[in-house]
């Protein structure tokens, strides 16, 4: 509408909802689990019910933990827009994610869905719990080996590929392989 965002009535409170819970503590899988369970459509759930799609996906059926970080982390949903969060080297060159300090952040650009103060103190719990467990979500471990079965192992039940994960609770490392999908839908 004029070169406008302007908010969904029917999805904003599964939105306000999201950052009410990890306002209130909950983790991102928890999150994306009571929605799964609450049957509340992913978003592209919603656009392929509305037709949005020539070819519809086949995947992002269901909310994840990932869907979930990306929604607490873009300041959209508090009325900001933002530009500069990617560079590249040359016209050709690989992109880059620039940190969220870099961002060029045009506040109040349209209706907001959560409050500045809603908004402000779910960064401040992300941001919390990210220190206190000494996790950075831009990086990945790369303590796991060779995965010389990436790509190879199938969920049987979503068709997702299995991840491996690395155990080091006991003293020693050992690798087993989930699906990707198990935190979010346990079914």
């Amino acid at each position: 509408q004029n070169h406008k965002l302007v908010m969904d009535p029917g999805t904003a409170p599964t939105f306000r909802g999201i950052f009410q819970g990890k306002a209130e503590g909950l983790g991102f899988a928890t999150i994306s689990r009571k929605l799964n369970e609450m049957g509340i459509p992913s978003p592209r759930q919603r656009n392929i019910a509305m037709g949005r799609y020539k070819n519809p996906p086949t995947d992002g059926l269901y909310w994840t933990d990932a869907s979930i970080s990306t929604i607490i982390k873009n300041p959209v949903y508090a009325g900001h827009m933002t530009q500069h969060k990617y560079t590249r080297s040359s016209i050709n060159g690989k992109q880059k994610v620039l940190d969220s300090s870099e961002w060029v952040i045009v506040r109040n650009t349209h209706e907001p869905i959560v409050s500045d103060e809603l908004w402000e103190t779910v960064q401040a719990v992300t941001k919390k719990n990210a220190d206190s467990y000494g996790v950075n979500f831009r990086k990945r471990r790369t303590d796991k080996g060779d995965n010389i079965l990436k790509g190879v192992l199938i969920c049987p039940h979503c068709q997702k590929v299995m991840q491996q994960r690395v155990d080091t609770a006991k003293g020693y490392g050992y690798r087993y392989y989930r699906c990707a999908m198990k935190r979010s839908n346990p079914n």
